[in-house]
């Protein structure tokens, strides 16, 4: 054969780039298709790297075409890479392609056409796809910016290149698509896990004889309908190959994805749907920013829910060799050494706490607030919430460990019955399993809630499931548990604590008593547990106890109920504790709620201030008065609609 020939030919069947076959026949080897196809089954599987020559701060993945390595892409871009970029080219794994009759050859992911028509192998698609995202992640781990991290690719690794970029769930600089095409487009926006505004650059020949020029329009016109920043540029007479005009675009490109922002100085923010009661504080890891775990948190946003990822500034880190990177604070190891800089730690936990402070004075109770954080962002959100003098909602610690642990439990200001949950992935390899497991065990033999779930498999990222474990505690300790708040205007001086209705929440009466809320009165709203009820067939809902009939006789369940006023009782306690006296502390209810209120007034052994109830009735009525702990003079006042049909 030719040397034009072996150049057409492979360029036909989409076996290799035409760049590298150039670079080959420019090389003079002279061989045949299959003796090409097994000198590159032998070349090491290992990426590509070209280096930096300034600090490191930015990272471009590049992946090849169809039967070809990364070493030809990467000479090329690293001619045209920014000076603090590394330029990484992965090679793909030899497996038989269809396409090409089940010839084995460097493929990403099988496939049956060079076209639009969604036949790509799923599987394969997928496993090479969890591939870059580990090699994104090795990136961050290392102190580079998810944010500060390009995707690219040639034909079929273009197409890598935009579904690892769209899948994955933190923000990147940007995704760079060269004669490619979309795959397994008719998934998308469903399989969409990043926001909408990666930067995306597409460029394409329009005489590209092997992914042609309508599938890269076609794949431009997929990605407009659900991402907001698509660029889509021609070149005339380009065939499936690179130019240097393409190239110096490609260059001016990732120079814009790459460039810090001045918006990341600021944390994120993503407002409740409906009214806000309740706000979770996440802290990215090392070298991130907030944008990225913004857009995973949001998909497990509870309406009521505020979620705020604020972004860490720019310092030295000493373990990545004093190169300046978005870091909370000063750290020598990832690990359990507790060498960390505790001087930058507790300035770093000073700003978390002033962040907590700048939602209860929006009306937040810190009871309904949780702290959160990924690898040293957890590590942070730890210290700070073990450190802040008022009770919390909860913890949320991933990937990470308890920074200065040797100062604890002496370093605690906040109670120690606080929940902390910790996930981790087994195989972690970067904040490392046993150092999670030890974080748990000194958390343990000083706090009372402490959860440690590991997940396996997983590396040092997030996951679905952990996504899915997540949603399920925040519901749990700010739906669920947590009572609603309305803190008083002036001086506490008194306290109203209502019980809401069978199937209810606290949030409603919370809202309609704060707006008749008297100069001094706080008012606390607690929310009912899930449990069944016999009256509604046994189906769940919130309720205080258990009964099978609305009305007088006497049936409700008399464990239920002395647990749920055991509970009532606990909270004029605290109140009492805070200094309020009994004396000064209402407590009411509706329906339901009313009965708990009654019960609970009648029942408990100091004088309160009244009883107030709405359209209820004294359960367990034929226990009374000898059940009756209290006084005979606690005024109590009810209300009732005279056409209540409940």
């Amino acid at each position: 054969l030719t040397k034009n020939k072996i150049l057409q030919h492979l360029a036909s069947v989409g076996v290799l780039s035409l760049l590298y076959v150039q670079e080959i026949l420019a090389k003079e080897i002279k061989a045949s298709p299959l003796l090409l196809l097994g000198i590159l089954r032998n070349m090491s599987i290992a990426p590509i790297i070209t280096g930096t020559t300034v600090n490191h701060t930015s990272t471009l993945i590049f992946m090849h075409g169809l039967g070809d390595t990364g070493h030809g892409w990467c000479e090329l871009l690293g001619r045209i890479k920014l000076p603090d970029m590394k330029v990484i080219c992965p090679n793909a794994p030899s497996q038989p392609v269809t396409l090409n009759g089940g010839a084995r050859m460097p493929s990403w992911f099988d496939l049956k056409h060079l076209d639009m028509s969604g036949t790509e192998d799923e599987e394969s698609l997928l496993a090479t796809t969890r591939t870059v995202h580990d090699l994104v992640n090795n990136e961050i781990g290392k102190g580079i910016s998810s944010t500060r991290i390009v995707l690219g690719g040639f034909s079929q690794g273009g197409a890598l290149a935009l579904y690892a970029g769209l899948t994955y769930t933190k923000p990147l600089a940007g995704i760079i698509g060269l004669s490619t095409w979309l795959p397994v487009h008719q998934t998308f926006p469903d399989a969409k896990r990043n926001n909408n505004t990666i930067p995306i650059f597409q460029g394409h020949g329009d005489i590209d004889p092997v992914v042609r020029y309508a599938y890269g329009q076609q794949t431009a016109k997929i990605l407009e309908s659900f991402m907001r920043n698509v660029t889509f540029n021609t070149y005339h007479g380009l065939m499936h190959s690179g130019s240097d005009a393409e190239m110096n675009d490609v260059k001016a490109k990732y120079k814009n994805m790459s460039s810090p922002s001045n918006e990341l100085e600021h944390e994120v923010e993503i407002e409740s749907i409906s009214n806000h009661t309740s706000t979770l504080i996440f802290l990215h890891g090392l070298g991130d920013s907030g944008h990225g775990w913004s857009s995973a948190l949001e998909r497990i946003q509870s309406p009521n829910m505020k979620i705020v990822c604020p972004n860490a500034p720019s310092q030295p880190v000493a373990l990545n060799g004093g190169f300046r990177m978005p870091s909370w604070f000063d750290l020598k190891r990832l690990d359990m050494s507790g060498t960390e800089d505790e001087k930058s730690l507790k300035v770093a936990a000073k700003t978390i706490h002033a962040l907590i402070s700048k939602e209860n004075e929006k009306g937040i109770p810190t009871t309904r607030i949780v702290l959160g954080g990924f690898s040293q962002g957890g590590a942070l959100a730890l210290y700070s919430g073990l450190t802040y003098a008022k009770p919390l909602a909860g913890i949320v610690a991933l990937s990470s460990w308890l920074p200065l642990h040797q100062k604890f439990p002496a370093a605690k200001l906040n109670n120690n019955n606080i929940p902390i949950f910790q996930a981790h992935g087994d195989i972690d390899s970067v904040v490392h399993y046993k150092y999670g497991q030890q974080s748990a065990n000194v958390l343990q033999s000083f706090m009372q809630n402490v959860t440690f779930k590991t997940y396996h498999g997983l590396s040092h990222s997030g996951s679905d499931a952990e996504m899915n474990d997540i949603k399920n505690i925040l519901a749990k300790w700010v739906l669920s548990i947590a009572p609603f708040i309305v803190e008083p205007l002036a001086n506490h001086l008194s306290t109203f604590i209502f019980m809401h209705g069978l199937g209810d929440n606290g949030q409603c009466w919370s809202e309609v008593i704060g707006r008749i809320q008297p100069w001094g009165m706080k008012i606390v709203c607690p929310n009912a547990p899930k449990q069944r009820v016999t009256i509604n067939g046994g189906l769940r809902m919130p309720s205080w106890f258990d009964f099978k009939r609305l009305d007088m006789s006497g049936t409700e369940d008399e464990k239920s109920l002395k647990a749920a006023a055991k509970t009532i009782h606990a909270m004029i306690n605290k109140e009492i504790k805070d200094g309020i006296p009994s004396a000064r502390i209402v407590l009411g209810g509706f329906s339901q709620g009313g009965a708990l209120a009654l019960y609970s007034g009648l029942t408990y052994t100091r004088p309160l201030a009244g009883i107030v109830i709405l359209s209820s009735w004294l359960p367990l009525h034929q226990q009374f008065p000898k059940a009756k702990l209290n006084s005979d003079n606690i005024p109590i006042f009810q209300i009732h609609g005279d056409l209540d049909p409940i």
